[in-house]
């Protein structure tokens, strides 16, 4: 019998010394990771342009965008980004409507401008809202000349180019300054 109760002692003090070492480890030797919680995690917002863009098709330098999340207020006064976009019309839907997020509990986004654009096999969506039509232009290119033309006389189809400009100081809701869509004549 005290044979069995030294080998169980034996097997206590390994386990507490292998519980030991994973504790040192766990608290001590591994890297620290970044536990901060990020605000949009607590308050999501709208993505008005809402893309499934694999990592490869990023347009965006993410090292600069990450960069930028250090500007502040006070110091930084303005950032405008201006966004140069051709393609083809492959979706353009010019009346209210709903985009509603897989996210449960989020709220949908009422749009009144659906615009799907195409080009090299890309496919990029926009919406705009109600009050964002106020600063969206539309013209044609012809012959040189630029003309102003209704928003309604772009088709499914049509070659155009996207001037857009927006305040990154601004929440993403409120960020348009102005879109100008050219119709570029074949």
């Amino acid at each position: 019998m005290i044979n069995s109760s030294k080998i169980l002692k034996i097997i206590f003090f390994v386990l507490l010394i292998i519980t030991a070492a994973e504790l040192f480890y766990f608290f001590f030797y591994q890297p620290r990771q970044n536990l901060s919680i990020n605000n949009n995690m607590l308050f999501p917002t709208v993505t008005l342009t809402p893309v499934q863009v694999d990592e490869v098709d990023k347009i965006l330098d993410q090292k600069t965008i990450k960069a930028m999340e250090g500007f502040r207020k006070g110091v930084t006064t303005k950032a405008i980004l201006t966004l140069e976009r051709e393609g083809f019309v492959k979706d353009i839907v010019l009346k209210h409507g709903f985009l509603k997020f897989d996210k449960p509990g989020s709220t949908p986004f009422e749009y009144a401008l659906k615009l799907s654009i195409e080009n090299n096999g890309a496919v990029e969506t926009f919406y705009y809202s109600g009050e964002e039509l106020n600063s969206i232009s539309a013209s044609v290119q012809e012959g040189g000349q630029t003309n102003p033309i209704d928003l309604n006389t772009i088709k499914i189809g049509d070659k155009v180019t996207l001037q857009e400009t927006q305040d990154l100081t601004k929440d993403v809701n409120n960020s348009l300054q102005k879109l100008i869509i050219t119709k570029l004549s074949e």
